[in-house]
């Protein structure tokens, strides 16, 4: 982001000088997720956008399309969409998209198909590649590295070490 650029621009939901992206969710049983997206002010300051809410789904085989009858109504899919989207094996996928649901249930709807495609990609991954996040080029990057005596085992433990902390930022 250039200099002279109004704050309502800076705002928008655009995916370049991204910073950070995380999730949280709302409720305590995980169903909510909440993509926060943490990007760099045109001062050099970083601050996070509106949270965005992002569907989870996965693909299924067509020929499995009947089994979507058979499940339960609290893990069935909100919407099924019919990309143009062969499979490695060269069938014909339907995209399952689903609702606010926990990663139990997320588990059990996949567990009721044969087959399944990206149904293992995390979720803020599959946000990272659907959206087609752009990191700037100058992000604060920091590693830590935290060794404690803390040990039930006092026999064997072995003696403390002295931490690192190793910071940088890029230009």
């Amino acid at each position: 982001m250039g200099p002279g650029r109004n704050d309502k621009e800076w705002k928008s939901k655009t995916w370049d000088n991204v910073v950070c992206v995380d999730v949280k969710y709302k409720d305590r049983d995980r169903t909510i997720p909440e993509v926060r997206i943490w990007r760099r002010t045109p001062s050099g300051k970083s601050c996070h956008i509106d949270p965005d809410e992002f569907p989870s789904y996965f693909y299924i085989n067509e020929t499995d399309k009947d089994l979507i009858n058979t499940m339960d109504p609290v893990i069935k899919p909100i919407a099924l969409e019919y990309p143009e989207f062969k499979t490695i094996d060269g069938e014909t996928a339907i995209k399952l998209v689903f609702g606010h649901m926990s990663k139990a249930q997320f588990v059990s709807a996949r567990s009721h198909f044969p087959l399944t495609y990206e149904s293992d990609v995390k979720y803020r991954l599959r946000y990272h590649i659907d959206n087609n996040i752009q990191y700037t080029p100058n992000r604060r990057i920091c590693f830590f590295d935290i060794e404690t005596d803390m040990s039930v085992d006092i026999l064997n433990t072995p003696a403390p070490k002295i931490g690192r902390a190793s910071c940088r930022e890029r230009v």
